[in-house]
């Protein structure tokens, strides 16, 4: 099954997400196996996994009552703001010691919560109350400051955003506040580490504190599809190529009717064959459809998910795409008159070390990838034939990192993954 979100991609030429997806805020739902109030709650989820917490509005608020709380997804009731400062801080430090000693996720202020009989777990988004805006004291410079300065170490990365609720006529607002998984153990006010277990926070024991703090330590590394870009359709490359066709015959028979003046007839009647006249069939053949492909291309990039610079690693990723899809390293170009056969479909391993995807410069003594940072490798093209779709099935890197005094870090990348992306990071650091 493809990801429907690619037709509204190619409409703002940005992919997106499909159901039944391992979503970044809440579990894998497989929607087509929940029912009723259940179903649509997480159908929401969904479609909210593939936009950053930092971009949710009043609808995508909205769409989350009913949602059940998960190792990512925490709200809390915007009554939390009526008790005192310091109760406030120590709830709002719990939880943002328990997401950052996990695996991040978004901690929703302002959304009231109920138990659902019969349902295990955590609570259930019953509906947004909002939080108090008249007197000016919970503006989102407020909460962040309140959060970091009870948090121990600093964690950077946390982003509070305020959306405006209609309901309240602007005298309330909801906070939704994104906070990145950390590289060390935080402490919250209470002088506790917390962590996150399925549904809500719990204080970690002793062994779990020291190896949370020695995570930074070790070198870690993330391989990210990034730059993800939508070209030309397979009707956009048909038509060119169809245009490019009538252009080459007309040249033809005005160079004919120079050398033979009796073929003028020829040209004359050729000059008025326009593309959406011509029947394809006599051109590219009666199968002419599977001889163009939808166009794609992304980076795949490194990121240093560690406190300590890495001098040199060791990728070795395998990209892996369906039978009649075209996976490439570097930029594939469709011939004038389209693919003529049914395209051979070979994965594409790529493999190297940090100085073979990096061009030194002479004055450059030495490439490092500093913590934190993101620097591109290289770049993926992608054919899709016409009117196809891309799912899991379709489209799947993996891949393994072999880095210096650490185990190897590994995983893969889903074409949910990777065709959800709205925007590329910022960060990203050129390689040429």
């Amino acid at each position: 099954m493809g990801v429907p979100g690619l037709a509204a991609l190619r409409a703002r030429r940005q992919p997106r997400g499909r159901r039944g997806v391992q979503t970044r805020y809440g579990e894998d739902l497989q929607v087509g196996h929940l029912g009723g109030r259940w179903r649509r709650a997480c159908v929401s989820v969904i479609l909210l996994v593939m936009k950053p917490g930092w971009q949710w509005d009043e609808t995508d608020l909205q769409n989350l009552i009913g949602t059940q709380e998960s190792m990512r997804l925490e709200f809390k009731s915007g009554r939390l703001f009526e008790d005192t400062k310091d109760k406030i801080a120590e709830a709002l430090s719990k939880e943002v010691s328990a997401f950052a000693n996990s695996e991040g996720g978004v901690l929703l202020l302002g959304m009231a919560e109920e138990k659902v009989r019969g349902k295990p777990g955590g609570s259930v988004a019953k509906a947004l109350d909002g939080i108090p805006v008249a007197d000016g004291r919970w503006s989102t410079e407020t909460v962040q400051r309140l959060i970091e300065g009870n948090l121990s170490p600093h964690l950077p990365g946390i982003r509070v955003r305020a959306v405006p609720l209609s309901e309240f006529s602007g005298t309330k607002i909801a906070l939704v506040v994104v906070v990145p998984a950390g590289s060390t153990a935080y402490q919250a006010s209470d002088r506790r580490y917390y962590g996150r277990s399925e549904y809500e926070a719990k204080a970690l024991p002793d062994h779990e504190v020291r190896l949370r703090m020695a995570r930074g330590k070790t070198p870690r590394v993330t391989i990210e599809a990034t730059n993800v870009h939508a070209g030309r359709t397979a009707q956009e490359v048909f038509e060119v190529k169809l245009s490019k066709y009538i252009a080459d015959v007309k040249a033809m028979f005005k160079q004919m009717e120079r050398i033979a003046p009796e073929s003028s007839a020829q040209a004359e009647a050729a000059s008025d064959e326009e593309p959406q006249t011509l029947d394809p069939a006599r051109v590219f053949g009666e199968q002419w459809r599977s001889r163009f492909f939808s166009e794609y291309s992304f980076d795949l990039s490194i990121r240093n998910d560690g406190e300590l610079s890495i001098r040199d690693f060791e990728l070795d990723a395998l990209v892996t795409c369906a039978s009649g899809f075209i996976v490439s390293e570097r930029e594939t170009l469709q011939p004038d008159e389209g693919f003529l056969g049914p395209p051979a479909s070979s994965p594409v391993r790529i493999r190297g070390r940090l100085s073979n995807f990096i061009s030194r410069a002479s004055n450059d003594p030495e490439v490092k990838l500093w913590p934190q940072a993101l620097r591109r490798l290289c770049t993926v093209t992608l054919l899709v034939p016409w009117e196809q779709q891309v799912g899991n099935s379709e489209l799947r890197v993996t891949w393994k990192v072999y880095l210096d005094d650490a185990p190897p870090s590994y995983g893969e990348i889903t074409a949910e993954a990777l065709f959800g992306q709205v925007n590329a990071p910022s960060d990203v650091i050129e390689t040429t």
